[in-house]
């Protein structure tokens, strides 16, 4: 007898869509992130290059007219981590945006903010007893309000968010099953790429130097990442050094020194490790989440 049964059969299990890199290029892919993340400002400024005459009036920054708008470009990094952070998340994990970090909830604001007073907590208490061998207090060069925006938009929108929702978001998702490789692996990472940044270095010796600075508060950072779940600490202490630093100028207090980079990593790096014990004690758990 002929089976002529036309019920539905259970559906095959789904086969997988994005191919899956191994370890070693997913984790490498996130400083590649961050370079184009970097560079993406040039797209927008590139004409300029065109008309040498108002590439100079726009870099002016004593002139606020013009220099607000192109500091504006500078928030494409922001644009362009989230594009290629979506891409890498949901291609090649198979997961989310949102499970690298790009979510706002509740309690966002506020962790935001404790990322933002521990960074000018640090930042102060580590400079100001050795200013006798700062370098100079920093120049904004232009109108307050301009210098505010451009504190808000390379701060926030050109490093803090960008950087982080890379470093502590793409990689530590990469490694979400290691949360305590997941820290090192970030931490190291960011600190070698601020090797070629402009800190006020004047030698190869105190580029290494300076590299203490960048690594412990990306160690602090991640650390955050773990105890809160949630990426917005680790960008408020981001943000908070460079909004420090302005605030700084303001203040007449400069902040360029070995000395002053050497104090400054060991305060974050201390404050690192207190989060780390405190995620110790709630029950350390097996994995990354980001889910604030």
């Amino acid at each position: 007898m002929t089976n002529n049964d036309t019920r539905t059969q259970p559906d095959a299990p789904a086969t997988t869509r994005f191919p899956r890199w191994p370890l070693w290029a997913r984790v490498l892919l996130a400083p590649l992130i961050m370079l184009i993340a970097a560079l993406s400002p040039l797209l927008p400024q590139s004409p300029l290059y065109f008309f040498p005459d108002a590439a100079k009036w726009l870099n002016d920054p004593a002139n606020a007219v013009g220099s607000a708008p192109l500091l504006l470009t500078l928030a494409f990094p922001t644009v362009a981590a989230l594009f290629l952070v979506w891409l890498a998340m949901t291609r090649l994990q198979g997961r989310p945006l949102r499970d690298a970090g790009a979510l706002w909830t509740r309690a966002s604001f506020g962790l935001l903010g404790v990322g933002l007073a521990l960074s000018f907590a640090v930042t102060f208490a580590t400079a100001l007893p050795f200013q006798s061998s700062a370098r100079g207090v920093e120049d904004i060069g232009s109108p307050l309000w301009v210098g505010v925006l451009a504190a808000v938009v390379r701060g926030v929108f050109m490093q803090g968010f960008p950087e982080e929702l890379v470093m502590r978001g793409w990689l530590m998702q990469v490694l979400r099953d290691r949360p305590l490789v997941a820290v090192a692996v970030s931490t190291v990472i960011f600190g070698v790429l601020h090797y070629f940044s402009s800190g006020g270095q004047e030698s190869a010796g105190e580029r290494v130097v300076y590299l203490l600075n960048p690594t412990a508060f990306g160690f602090c950072a991640a650390a955050f990442v773990l105890l809160t779940r949630s990426i917005w600490p680790a960008v408020g202490i981001h943000a908070g050094m460079h909004l420090a630093h302005l605030a700084g100028a303001l203040m007449g207090v400069a902040f360029e020194s070995p000395t002053i980079w050497i104090t400054s990593a060991i305060g974050y790096a201390v404050a690192g490790v207190v989060v780390l014990v405190l995620w110790h004690r709630r029950g350390r758990s097996t994995e990354v989440v980001i889910d604030r």
